[in-house]
């Protein structure tokens, strides 16, 4: 699905493929997620893997991690490392501290990272 190996055990929500989920999302582990979410707040505080199939729209995400096949409709998502891959689509702003695009992916919104300044003196 991702192609590197990933190790789940900490996988505390599967939805797959087909399925559908209406309603506020809080999960302290990681999410897999090839269906469709639709929600006002998500938060995940580990590592969210949003396949090729999936679908997220939802008012406020909060992640640990992202990465993205498939498409979200959002007004922000906050995490520390975001990441489309080929393929994935995202309306909405962005937060983050790292974010990695493939080409091919698409975004359509404004992106917001900490800058960092040195202070020379």
């Amino acid at each position: 699905m991702f192609g590197k190996k990933k190790d789940f055990s900490s996988t505390e929500l599967y939805l797959g493929k087909g399925a559908r989920f209406f309603g506020n999302i809080f999960v302290e582990g990681s999410a897999v997620v090839e269906g469709e979410i639709e929600c006002e707040e998500m938060e995940i505080k580990g590592e969210v893997f949003l396949g090729k199939s999936g679908k997220i729209k939802a008012k406020n995400i909060k992640v640990g991690s992202l990465i993205s096949q498939g498409e979200i409709n959002a007004e922000k998502i906050t995490g520390e490392r975001v990441e489309f891959k080929a393929g994935a689509k995202f309306i909405g702003d962005i937060e983050c501290k790292i974010l990695v695009v493939e080409e091919g992916a698409k975004i359509n919104g404004r992106i917001y990272q900490e800058l960092q300044t040195q202070n020379k003196g």
